[in-house]
């Protein structure tokens, strides 16, 4: 998509989103999974350790990732705000593991790009849900 709006035709700003969208994957995303795949294998709920880690792993990095910007690369909404959004949707709704107190500048950045996309609430509401409701079931 390189004439996409949400692909920054400005290189330096194309680089730092890919570094986002790097540290998605190779950090984030794989500290994500080793905190969430187990309750889901267990039924069983994260232990303290397992949530302190969480915290230090993907919420702190979330924090910095996204720190005061209106947006994950500036001023307007990028694929990294796409791909922030998807795994923070998995997380910013359940008030069990997330925070926002502790995470200020990850809610607003979710509530704000979240009411940016038109599309969100139709068509990621109904995983919320359901996470959700998983979540209360845990053990």
């Amino acid at each position: 998509a390189p004439t996409s709006e949400l692909n920054p035709k400005n290189v330096q700003k194309r680089a730092y989103m890919d570094q986002i969208l790097s540290v998605v994957a190779t950090h984030i995303q794989p500290n994500f999974s080793a905190f969430s795949i187990p309750s889901f294998r267990t039924n069983k709920k994260p232990s303290a350790e397992s949530i302190k880690k969480f915290e230090d792993g993907v919420l702190k990095a979330f924090d910095v990732v996204v720190g005061d910007k209106k947006f994950a690369v500036g001023d307007n909404l990028t694929l990294a705000d796409i791909r922030l959004i998807s795994l923070l949707a998995c997380i910013v709704p359940l008030a069990d593991i997330f925070d926002r107190s502790k995470y200020p500048k990850v809610a607003s950045y979710y509530d704000r790009v979240s009411g940016q996309l038109p599309y969100f609430e139709e068509l990621i509401r109904p995983h919320i849900d359901e996470r959700a409701k998983f979540w209360k079931t845990l053990q």
